[in-house]
């Protein structure tokens, strides 16, 4: 002993709120103080100029990493600002760097998982679409729009595909606007000081996200398809108040103005995609039928993509709880190898379970494990549905 102070344990409030210092924010409203001079300087900016800029900004690569906070400075925008001044490339920066940064949400961002920009593959053509940080949105949209696409034909359904491939459209048409696909290489640093590109060039991404009816006509999209994915009046204060997945802006990410409509968030075009389909099919009676359609899609994809450890699993019909099993041989008798595979949820993805020897991850965290020679899968699909 040397004869210092012995150092008592920490109080249990103190940890407490340490902690709670330490938690990352839920959803915008909870970080936005109008005092701040990084974040309140918001309410009064020019409210399309800075959407228009921050859109712009989510189409280019080079700032994949940084997608949680670009979306999350349009949530604001879309429901602060009222103002109007443009904002410049400083004052973005400032909101992008100093204001998120304070309020913990930079804590989000996470190293780049997945492409920038993936194929949808339809009967027109393979239709490019933005990913973002919806995990997997590639693989869930082409299997719900193969499911819906092989329901019985009916009024409902056509207009439903209508709206599809016109939003679909639209955001291949974005694409080739941003020059990306599915081979683009993106990057960023996340949770990095992020450098907002000089007014010249935020003006030329702006401009890449608005579609004058001009525009719409020449690429022979239909803008009254559009109808439902369009942001209504009054539905901005709902942008912030929630979690992303759960707001109006998952569903209607577009925004018309006199002359044609701005693309708020590429990447939700392809959950919009994916909702709209589900609500034509509940509406119309058809929720179970796209359900069952959606499972044979799923298992279809599974194999054709690779992602069961086998060339081939014979699954059951659908018992009541719409879960299928496979038993099969699919390691050398005596190995033991385990996988473990995390994906972040995302809307009506037909969510997906698997259980193996007693361990089961359910919708998207998806577990195998390999205990012997031996397996069995149990496989369930279902379809969340709408708010």
């Amino acid at each position: 002993m040397d004869g210092s102070p012995m150092e008592s344990a920490p109080d249990e409030n103190d940890i407490r709120q340490m902690l709670e210092r330490l938690r990352a924010p839920a959803f915008p409203d909870e970080v936005f103080n109008a005092r701040d001079p990084a974040l309140g300087q918001i309410l009064d900016w020019k409210r399309s100029t800075a959407s228009s800029a921050l859109a712009g900004l989510l189409t280019d690569p080079q700032f994949h990493a940084n997608t949680i906070r670009l979306e999350w400075l349009q949530r604001l925008v879309l429901s602060k600002s009222s103002g109007k001044r443009k904002p410049q490339s400083r004052d973005l920066s400032l909101a992008l760097n100093d204001g998120l940064d304070r309020s913990g949400v930079l804590r989000l961002e996470d190293p780049i998982e997945d492409l920038f920009c993936d194929r949808i593959a339809t009967h027109r053509g393979d239709l490019r679409i933005f990913l973002g940080v919806w995990e997997g949105a590639a693989a869930y949209t082409q299997t719900m729009l193969d499911a819906f696409e092989a329901l019985p034909a009916g009024a409902m359904k056509d207009k439903a595909l209508r709206s599809t491939y016109a939003l679909l459209q639209l955001s291949e048409a974005l694409a080739a606007r941003a020059d990306v696909d599915r081979i683009t290489q993106s990057s960023g640093q996340p949770a990095g000081r992020f450098t907002v590109p000089a007014s010249e060039d935020l003006k030329r991404l702006a401009r890449r996200v608005r579609f004058s009816d001009a525009d719409l006509s020449r690429l022979e999209i239909d803008k009254e398809a559009l109808a439902p994915f369009l942001l209504q009046s009054g539905q901005e204060g709902y942008v912030c108040d929630r979690p992303a997945g759960e707001t109006p802006l998952e569903y209607h990410p577009l925004e018309a103005h006199p002359s044609g409509i701005t693309v708020l968030i590429p990447s939700n075009l392809s959950v919009a995609v994916r909702a709209v389909l589900v609500n034509a099919a509940n509406t119309g009676g058809m929720g179970e039928a796209l359900q069952q359609a959606l499972l044979l899609e799923q298992e279809v994809y599974s194999e054709r993509s690779g992602f069961w450890p086998v060339p081939s699993v014979r699954l059951s019909a659908p018992n009541q709880y719409m879960m299928r099993a496979s038993v099969c041989a699919y390691a050398p008798a005596g190995s033991c190898t385990s996988f473990n595979f995390r994906r972040r949820s995302t809307i009506f993805p037909g969510a997906v379970s698997v259980r193996c020897g007693g361990l089961a991850a359910k919708r998207a965290n998806l577990s195998r494990k390999i205990s012997s020679g031996f397996g069995a899968f149990f496989v369930n699909s279902r379809i969340a549905g709408s708010q």
